[in-house]
């Protein structure tokens, strides 16, 4: 049987390397020639951090009352009511969940490489920006790269990391890429990321929930396992963790061999169980149930594919 870890961080993003194309390529093929536009520094984005004298993390919209912060057990969900928005943050190390030797933390004081990525509503750009906060020992382990995805599959470098220090062990980065879905705050490139490189890669991933407009329904921010037997060709799918899917919307379970749907809502801890060959690759599918839009929320490839 194979198993995705469930905080994996390849796993939370589904595939990187099957999104496509490096910003400015054609083809999959990345320039080395390509010169990333300046990373704006913590000062640019954030005027007034606001850490506590316990070098715990107080970004505006948690101060004022704008964003909810949950912390799901090492993962955080922030949550913005106007404009309605989510976010999450997670991380890895070496491609595995290990929050002894990094995790995600408002408190940079922990015994363990430590950061947070804090998504904050610029009024006048009409879009979220992000600072990136960081404790010594996170900052000094690796060059730290900042690469976005975008809506159609494209990672862009960002640059480097250009973190200054706050106060103490407090250190900030900033960054205004406009519109995305994920940011890394990573140890390896866009190409190395691009090709599916990214197994072993240590750092911090943010994910963005779609933003609610009108009457439209928000893209869920979930995370699904996968455990397949190989003996009866049986992949069992579970909600491990993240947003209830609404009964509101479709969700399919779309194999090279055709679709099956998932009855909704479908919360933390249901479970589905589709046959599939071992060299197939098996997507969860989210549907807006008027047509406008999909998104593969997350992905299984089988272990002959």
């Amino acid at each position: 049987m194979q198993r995705f870890r469930r905080r994996r961080v390849i796993a939370a993003l589904g595939s990187v390397g099957a999104f496509g194309s490096l910003a400015g390529c054609s083809d999959g093929e990345s320039s080395s020639d390509a010169t990333p536009e300046p990373t704006p520094t913590a000062t640019e984005v954030l005027q007034d951090p606001s850490v506590t004298e316990e070098s715990v993390i107080d970004y505006p919209g948690i101060v004022d009352g704008a964003a909810t912060v949950t912390d799901d057990g090492g993962a955080y969900t922030i949550e913005y009511e106007e404009p309605r928005a989510a976010f999450r943050v997670d991380s890895g190390f070496e491609g595995e969940s290990d929050p002894a030797e990094l995790r995600v933390s408002r408190d940079m004081t922990v015994d363990a490489r430590a950061g947070f990525v804090a998504p904050i509503y610029d009024d006048d750009a009409g879009e979220f920006v992000y600072q990136i906060f960081a404790n010594r020992a996170f900052v000094e382990y690796a060059e730290w790269n900042i690469l976005t995805v975008d809506d159609g599959g494209t990672i862009a470098n960002q640059g480097t990391a250009p973190f200054e220090r706050i106060q103490g062990e407090v250190y900030g980065a900033g960054v205004a890429p406009g519109e995305i879905r994920q940011l890394f705050v990573v140890d390896t490139g866009a190409e190395a990321l691009g090709e599916g490189g990214a197994e072993n890669l240590s750092g911090l991933v943010l994910v963005v929930g779609e933003r609610e407009t009108g009457t439209e329904l928000p893209i869920p921010v979930a995370r699904f396992g996968f455990e397949y037997d190989a003996g009866t060709g049986e992949l069992t799918i579970t909600h491990e963790e993240g947003d209830t899917i609404q009964d509101a919307v479709v969700l399919v379970v779309r194999a090279d061999s055709g679709d099956e749907q998932w009855e909704t809502p479908v919360a933390v801890g249901d479970t589905k169980t589709v046959t599939v060959e071992p060299d197939e690759t098996v997507r969860v599918i989210w549907l807006d149930p008027n047509g406008s839009k999909t998104q593969t929320i997350d992905k299984w490839t089988g272990p002959d594919a």
